[in-house]
């Protein structure tokens, strides 16, 4: 949800922290990765985090949406 924190460990002892800014979910048949992984402020650092979500197709073997999570970079 906005406002949790996400920390990445790099492995090298150096840790990211990220800020949730915004959730979003998204049928798989309208998901335009271009403008998902874009940065969402030009020139600046950001993450995003996808996920299955939404109802199960036994059919089709996979989820009918994507759950997005925004977060910007704080250190």
């Amino acid at each position: 949800t906005a406002g949790s924190r996400i920390e990445i460990d790099k492995g090298s002892g150096e840790k990211l922290m990220y800020e949730v800014t915004r959730t979003e979910k998204v049928p798989v048949d309208q998901l335009d990765m271009s403008k998902i992984l874009a940065s969402e402020v030009v020139g600046e650092h950001d993450l995003k985090l996808i996920t299955c979500g939404g109802k199960y197709d036994r059919e089709s073997k996979e989820y009918t949406d994507r759950v997005i999570v925004y977060a910007k970079f704080l250190k």
